[in-house]
Formats: C-alpha cells, structure tokens, sequence
C-alpha cells in the first residue's frame, strides 16, 4: 500500500469521481462568479468614458469660449501701469488704479 492508498482508502473518503465533479461544480462557479464581475467592471468603465467625453466636451466648450472673449484689457495693462509709476512717481498721483479683483 501507498501513501495515497492510506489517504483515501477510509470508507468515508470521496471517490476520485465524487472528487472531480466536485472541482468542476467549483470551477463552474468561480467561472460564473468572474464574469458577473467582468461584467461589472466593463459597465463600470463604459460609464467613466461617457464621462470623460462629457468632460472633454465641457472642456472643449471652456477653451473655445476663452478664445472667443477678450482678454480684460485692464488687467493686461495693470503692469504696464504699474512699471510706468515706479519709474515716474509724480505720474502716479494723476491715475489711481482701481483695486484688483
């Protein structure tokens, strides 16, 4: 007698059968298990990329929309006003900038 022999010779052991259909009752319900989950994760990044189009979308919209407006011309003068004051201050008492926002 071998050692498999002493492990499964107890008249309580499962067959090798009984032991195969079990393993196979196993694997069917891990395989059904992991595509319920692949399922999931593919619902799942179907709708982060609906929301990544929407964003680019909105993103899109944003930048077009920057392009379109013109820049405040105040605020790209400001510096320019600023440097002209320093370099002449009796200028500056004539002009007073209003606050930034």
């Amino acid at each position: 007698m071998n050692d498999y022999d002493e492990d499964f010779a107890a008249p309580d052991s499962p067959t090798l059968v009984e032991m195969w259909k079990h393993q196979v009752v196993l694997m069917t319900n891990e395989a059904e298990y992991l595509n319920t989950e692949l399922l999931k994760a593919r619902q799942n990044i179907a709708k982060l990329v609906a929301i990544n189009a929407e964003l680019a979308d909105q993103l899109r919209g944003v930048r077009s929309a920057d392009i379109l407006t013109p820049p405040n011309l105040w605020e790209s003068a400001l510096p320019a006003i600023e440097r002209a004051a320093l370099a002449n201050p009796g200028a500056a008492a004539h002009f007073t900038a209003p606050p930034r926002p």
